[in-house]
């Protein structure tokens, strides 16, 4: 009964792929999931060349450098310009570089708010959706654990955020079921399995 079960979740779950795969498509371009708090910054104006593409990303580029000179790499005060950066960055495809920068985000946080705090909720959201586009599944696993350690760490979270977090999680895990490396396979359904028992 147990395998009968699991084999039917399989299923379920391969037959979301496309709808999970435009699901995620959207949070990236959104930038934030909407189950997360949106995070304020600049993002790219609508560019009518590549030229102006690659000025206005040269352009903030330059900001955060600029900012990280006179204020150092972990100043809270960058992160609204890395914000804007890392948007602009994901509109243009540039996923390793925004992925960089939404990493120094989180850094920042840890050094000036705590190893484990809510504010780095909705920038994890940003960083799986990032690696949903580059098929980092590996990235993906990573990200979700430590998602999973805010959400146990978090005692501000009201339960309505709590639930929603749980239900984008359980999301990307079936991404990562239907889509990750097989021989995770049977983490990956236990995994959906604890989800969906969070969220009842």
């Amino acid at each position: 009964e147990i395998i009968q079960q699991i084999g039917n979740r399989a299923g379920r779950a391969s037959r979301r792929v496309g709808v999970l795969l435009l699901a995620a498509s959207a949070l990236l371009f959104a930038g934030t999931p909407a189950s997360a708090d949106a995070i304020p910054g600049e993002s790219m104006p609508p560019a009518t060349s590549l030229a102006a593409q690659v000025e206005h990303l040269n352009i903030l580029r330059e900001r955060v450098a600029q900012l990280q000179n006179q204020q150092g790499r972990y100043d809270p005060g960058l992160l609204n310009a890395m914000n804007g950066l890392s948007e602009a960055l994901i509109s243009v495809g540039e996923f390793r570089e925004a992925n960089d920068i939404v990493e120094q985000q989180i850094q920042i946080l840890r050094v000036t708010d705590g190893l484990y705090t809510d504010g780095q909720i909705a920038l994890v959201h940003r960083q799986l959706s990032i690696m949903a586009a580059q098929q980092n599944w590996l990235g993906m696993q990573d990200r979700l654990t430590y998602l999973s350690w805010l959400l146990e760490r978090s005692d501000t979270l009201s339960d309505s955020e709590r639930i929603n977090n749980i239900k984008v999680m359980r999301d990307w895990t079936r991404l990562l079921l239907s889509r990750g490396p097989r021989q995770q396979e049977a983490a990956y359904l236990f995994q959906l399995r604890d989800l969906e028992e969070s969220a009842l």
